[in-house]
């Protein structure tokens, strides 16, 4: 092969590779600085169908939180329809009764975005 012909491949394929390479460094430091982009916020109608949200899948829904077990008097615990219930996952947190009837947002107070939505309790 000759020297011209080596050094033109390698150029290119440097070009092309280096690409690459820089966008591997960006996307990387992204993922592990996520306080830099966590006021970007992507509609989900732009995500595959997998990232949507559907029957409480994808962490949605985490765990219930009973908030109406210490405010009922004792006549009152075996009535069931009476207990409120704090739903929290990736999606905030919603009020809801025992058997779910209702969904009532619960997000007031909270910043806007999936970030600071996403409630665990450990």
């Amino acid at each position: 092969m000759k020297k011209g012909t080596w050094r033109k491949q390698h150029k290119w394929l440097g070009i092309g590779l280096s690409f690459f390479m820089l966008m591997f460094c960006v996307s990387g430091i992204l993922l592990n600085h996520r306080s830099l982009i966590k006021d970007v916020n992507v509609s989900r109608k732009y995500l595959p169908s997998r990232y949507e949200f559907q029957k409480w899948n994808g962490g949605l829904l985490r765990g219930t939180l009973d908030i109406g077990k210490d405010l009922m008097v004792d006549s009152m615990r075996n009535v069931d329809s009476c207990r409120q219930l704090l739903l929290y996952g990736n999606g905030g947190i919603w009020l809801t009764d025992s058997k779910a009837s209702y969904f009532k947002d619960f997000n007031e107070g909270l910043s806007e975005g999936a970030d600071y939505r996403q409630i665990k309790m450990s």
